[in-house]
Formats: C-alpha cells, structure tokens, sequence
C-alpha cells in the first residue's frame, strides 16, 4: 500500500473531537488546501456530526484560553460555510436555527470583545460587557448557564481587581465559586478559590487570605497537581506541605 494511500485512510477514519478539531485548526491557521481536502475526504461524517459540535468546549478550556470560545465559533461557521458553498447548506441552517438559544453563537462575540478590551487596559468597558452577559445568562436555565456563568462571572471579578474595585471582585469571583460548587467543577474551584486568595492579599486579609490558600491547594491535591500544591504552600509558608489541611471557613 503507498504512502498516499495510507495517508487517505487515515484521513477518512476521523471522527469525532479529532475531526472536528483538524478542520478548526486548519480553519484557524488558513490552511484552505488541507480544510477543503479535509472536508471533501469526510463529508458524510461531518454533515452526519456537525449537530453534536454545537457545543461550546469545557469551561477549564476557556479559563487557560480566554480566546478559545472565539475560536471555535469561528470553526463552527467557517465548516457550515464550506459547506453551503458546496451543495449542503444544511449545517448553515442549523447554526442560524439555534439562534439566540446557542450559547456558542451568542456569547462568542461578547466574550472575545470583553477579553480584548481587557487585555487592553479598558476594564471599566469591558465589565460593562461582562455584568450585562452575566445578567443576560442569570435569567436563563439549563446546563449550558450552570457551566458558563461562573466563567463570566469569574472574568467579571478579574476585571473588578485590576481596576482596583477589590470588594466587587470578591463578590463576583465568589459568584464564580459557588457556581461551580453547584456544577461539581473542581478545577474551576482552584481557580476561583485562588483568585479569592490573591484579592483577600490586597486587601489585607491575611486570615481569609490562608484559609483560601488551604482550600485550593486542597483542591489542587484532589485532582492530582501535589507538586502544584507543594509549591503553592511553600512560597506562602503554609504548612504541612504535602497532604489535606482541615480547615473551617467561609467555604461553608
């Protein structure tokens, strides 16, 4: 069997996350020859999965990358428009048809407009977006708003500390805490509890300060990171510095 053979199986065998992700990383870097050759070699298998895609990635991926939510919703389109072009407009017609009830669709807009104006310095603009989102998406319900909304409201308090408004960040990174206590996300609960941490430090709340610490290196230890821990209680000198610590706090 050639080389080129063996490559065309390979290619068509994609299923799945994998597919998906090869045409949104073609997509992304504007490799048009392997996108178009991509999709020709699996039509069936995308105009088949393309339904289950319209689903935004896991919240743990939007917090290391505030731009992935972006990204994906551009994949999303850029797929559907190849398509269209090409004799199946049907996924087009699925994008458009969840509407205003696509998270992906509503909120990839938002979320990239508040991150640029954040990694700009425009924090006042960009809490603005992010408290009308969280406002928006608090009147909702479903699984979709129990996974998101700690994320906005978690920006929300990251926004609120590097303006300075450090009662306002706790109060939205603790929204963004009990919510993924609500939806059992644990890495979610390291991160917020160690934002809270660093906000309780500027405020000069060295009680409240340690006691977020224990809780996320705590944390940090359930889901495998002991060395990330380790290290977390070494520079705040938190002992032991391995193992749980029990503490009692505003956690509940």
């Amino acid at each position: 069997m050639g080389w080129l053979n063996f490559f065309k199986r390979r290619e068509s065998g994609l299923s799945g996350n994998v597919l998906r992700d090869v045409l949104f990383d073609a997509a992304e870097t504007g490799d048009k020859e392997g996108f178009d050759r991509t999709c020709r070699v699996n039509r069936l298998r995308i105009l088949s999965e393309f339904r289950t895609w319209l689903k935004a990635p896991e919240p743990e991926a939007l917090r290391a990358d505030p731009n992935a939510l972006a990204r994906y919703g551009q994949g999303l389109i850029v797929v559907a428009e190849w398509f269209a072009r090409n004799g199946a407009p049907q996924l087009q017609k699925a994008l458009e048809g969840q509407g205003r009830d696509n998270p992906i669709l509503r909120w990839q807009n938002r979320f990239s407009e508040a991150d640029k104006l954040k990694i700009q310095g425009r924090f006042t603009e960009a809490i603005e977006i992010l408290k009308d989102l969280a406002e928006d998406m608090s009147k909702r319900r479903g699984s979709a708003v129990e996974r998101y909304l700690p994320m906005v409201h978690g920006s929300l308090g990251e926004s609120f500390f590097r303006s300075g408004r450090l009662d306002r960040a706790y109060e939205a990174t603790r929204a963004a805490l009990d919510g993924c206590q609500l939806s059992g996300d644990i890495h979610g609960l390291v991160t917020y509890c160690g934002n809270l941490a660093e906000i309780c430090s500027a405020r000069g709340e060295d009680d409240e300060e340690q006691y977020w610490l224990i809780v996320t290196t705590n944390a940090m230890i359930q889901t495998g990171e002991v060395e990330r821990a380790s290290e977390v209680r070494r520079k705040h000198r938190l002992e032991p510095t391995t193992g749980l610590i029990e503490v009692k706090g505003p956690l509940g």
